[in-house]
C-alpha cells in the first residue's frame, strides 16, 4: 500500500507539470505577438508622419517664374502694394496672378500679370506723351536783297541778313531793315511755335530790276550762288537780280546737294519745286516685329532697302506678346539707314 501510494503520488505530480509549462508558453507567445503588433504600428505611424512632413515641406516651397516689366518712359513698379524697383525690371515671383502698377511721372497703369512656373512673362507699357505746353514764342526769318542789311526788331539790333531769330515773343512786332541810305519797315506777327518770314529789297533804285524765287522743298536747304549763301528755303521767297542764275541747294546733315538753273524776270516771282533723291531703310528686330513708318505699315522684319524720302521719320515696332517700341530716325540721301530693336532688353 505504501509503495503504491508513493508511486501514485509521483505519477500525479508528473502529469500536472507539463500543463503548467504549456500555459506559460502560451502567455509568452501572446505577449510577443502583442509587442510585435505594437512595434509594427509604431513603424507605420512613424513612416506616415515622415511622409506627411515631407509633403508639407514640399508644398511650402513656392513654384517660381520670372517677370520682366518695361515701360516708356521708365517708371516705378509696384507689385501687390510693394515697390520693387524701376523699369526695366526683372524679378522672380511665385506662379499665379499678380497685380502690377507702373507709375511714370503723373501717369499710372495697372495690369494683372500671370506668372508661369519656370517661364518668363513680359509686360511692356507705352505711356501716352504728355501734352506739350502751349508755346509762347516763335521764330523770325529775315532776308534781304542784297544780303548784309542790318535788322532791328522793336528797336533792338539783332544782326545782318540773312538771319533767323529764335524765341521771339508771340504777338506783333516792328522789323526795320536797312543798308546804306535805304531803310524799310515791316510789321510782322509771331505765332506760337511757328516761323514767320520777312523778305525785303533794299537795293538802290538803279538795280531795282529784280524778281523773286519761291522754292517748295520737303526739307530745309540753303541756296548759294558763286559760293555765297543767298538764303534758305525757309523763306517764302528769295529776291534775285533779273537774269540767269545757277544755284546750289544743299543740306549737309542729310547729305543733299543739287543744282538748279533758273531765269528771273524783273518784278515777277518764279515758283519751283525741289525734287530730292530718296534714301533707304533696313529694319530688324529680335525676335521679330511688324513695322510702321510715319503711321503706315511697311511689313514684318527683317526688312531691307525700303525706299523713304530723306528727312526724319518715326519707326514703330509691334509684337503681339512683347508690346510696342518706337524711335525717330533720319534718312539721308547717300548712306543707307539701318535700325534694329531688341525686345529682350
Amino acid at each position: 500500500m505504501l509503495a503504491f501510494h508513493s508511486e501514485g503520488s509521483s505519477g500525479a505530480s508528473g502529469v500536472r507539470e507539463p500543463r503548467k509549462n504549456s500555459a506559460r508558453r502560451g502567455v509568452v507567445l501572446a505577449c510577443a505577438a502583442t509587442m510585435l503588433g505594437v512595434a509594427s504600428a509604431a513603424v507605420v505611424y512613424v513612416a506616415s508622419t515622415r511622409l506627411q512632413a515631407e509633403r508639407s515641406v514640399a508644398s511650402a516651397v513656392p513654384v517660381l517664374g520670372t517677370a520682366f516689366v518695361d515701360s516708356n518712359p521708365p517708371g516705378s513698379v509696384t507689385i501687390e502694394g510693394v515697390v520693387r524697383g524701376q523699369t526695366p525690371l526683372s524679378l522672380r515671383l511665385p506662379a499665379g496672378m499678380h497685380d502690377i502698377t507702373i507709375t511714370a511721372g503723373q501717369a499710372t497703369r495697372s495690369v494683372s500679370l500671370e506668372i508661369e512656373a519656370g517661364a518668363t512673362t513680359r509686360q511692356y507699357i507705352e505711356f501716352a506723351a504728355a501734352p506739350a505746353a502751349a508755346a509762347t514764342t516763335g521764330r523770325l526769318d529775315v532776308t534781304s536783297q542784297p544780303p548784309g542789311a542790318s535788322v532791328t526788331v522793336d528797336g533792338a539790333r539783332r544782326g545782318l541778313t540773312p538771319i533767323s531769330i529764335a524765341e521771339i515773343a508771340v504777338g506783333p512786332h516792328q522789323v526795320t531793315i536797312s543798308i546804306g541810305d535805304s531803310t524799310l519797315h515791316r510789321a510782322v506777327t509771331i505765332r506760337p511755335g511757328a516761323a514767320s518770314s520777312v523778305d525785303a529789297s533794299v537795293a538802290p533804285p538803279e538795280s531795282a530790276a529784280a524778281g523773286w524765287l519761291a522754292l517748295a522743298s520737303p526739307v530745309e536747304l540753303t541756296l548759294a550762288e558763286d559760293d555765297q549763301i543767298i538764303g534758305t528755303t525757309r523763306a517764302a521767297r528769295v529776291m534775285l537780280p533779273a537774269g540767269a542764275h545757277n544755284l546750289v541747294l544743299a543740306n549737309a546733315a542729310l547729305e543733299v546737294q543739287t543744282t538748279m538753273a533758273v531765269r528771273i524776270e524783273g518784278g515777277k516771282t518764279l515758283k519751283r519745286a525741289v525734287t530730292l533723291p530718296a534714301g533707304s531703310l533696313s529694319v530688324n528686330a529680335v525676335p521679330w516685329a511688324n513695322v510702321w513708318v510715319d503711321g503706315g505699315e511697311i511689313g514684318t522684319t527683317p526688312l531691307a532697302n525700303v525706299p523713304l524720302p530723306i528727312g526724319t521719320h518715326e519707326v514703330v515696332w509691334r509684337h503681339p506678346q512683347l508690346g510696342e517700341r518706337r524711335r525717330t530716325i533720319a534718312i539721308t540721301a547717300r548712306t543707307p539707314t539701318r535700325v534694329g530693336m531688341d525686345f529682350k532688353q
